[in-house]
């Protein structure tokens, strides 16, 4: 059985390893799927009783220097990581009222069903983020879910949030896909973190 520090490094390798290509190069860059394949996947949830396999999207333990994901609005990658010893780390992503941030682009398959993250309210208001998966080259947008973290209840882990991209009518094969989290302006006090985001291919 593989040790967790061995699950770790093997499932942050991919989000170095597996093809991205960033989202405002999308026409030039999104054309082909030549080069995606099977990622390769560890038990990241155990801890959590979550058995599934994972990986992590592409930046989204928000360690790298460049992490590969747009940010608008004021948000930025910052000090400080989860606590929940998901991933090691010690930044993570922040998401001031008004900031959105949008993944590099990641190729996915109709076995691709759902996401996690860790997410937490640092604000001192209620606040919540809107996550949205965006389809290849922009021209789909589907609502994958709403999370309003409690203010002062520290970091936590998300329930699935829904990536299917099977769904979008294009039958079966490679495609890509971002994904786009974003805070309404309206909510002050908001500083919502995100660290740890990872991705479920349902391969078994």
């Amino acid at each position: 059985m593989r040790t967790k520090t061995a699950a770790i490094a093997a499932a942050l390798a991919v989000s170095i390893a597996m093809p991205t290509a960033a989202w405002a190069d999308a026409p030039a860059s999104l054309s082909a799927t030549d080069g995606c394949a099977d990622p390769l996947v560890a038990p990241l949830l155990a801890a959590f009783d979550d058995e599934r396999d994972y990986f992590v999207a592409p930046g989204g333990d928000f360690e790298a220097a460049d992490t590969g994901w747009q940010l608008e609005g004021g948000a930025a990658i910052v000090a400080g990581s989860s606590d929940l010893g998901v991933l090691p780390g010690e930044s993570s992503l922040s998401l001031p009222a008004g900031g959105s941030a949008t993944s590099p682009a990641f190729c996915v398959d109709e076995r691709f069903p759902s996401f996690r993250m860790a997410t937490a309210q640092l604000g001192d208001g209620k606040t919540k983020v809107r996550v949205e998966t965006v389809s290849e080259l922009g021209d789909e947008i589907d609502h994958a879910g709403d999370l309003a973290p409690k203010t002062g209840r520290g970091w936590s882990l998300t329930g699935d949030l829904r990536l299917d991209p099977g769904s979008r009518g294009q039958g079966g094969g490679w495609r890509w896909v971002a994904l786009r989290l974003s805070v309404d302006r309206s909510d002050d006090g908001a500083d919502l973190r995100v660290d740890d985001v990872l991705i479920d291919p349902r391969m078994r």
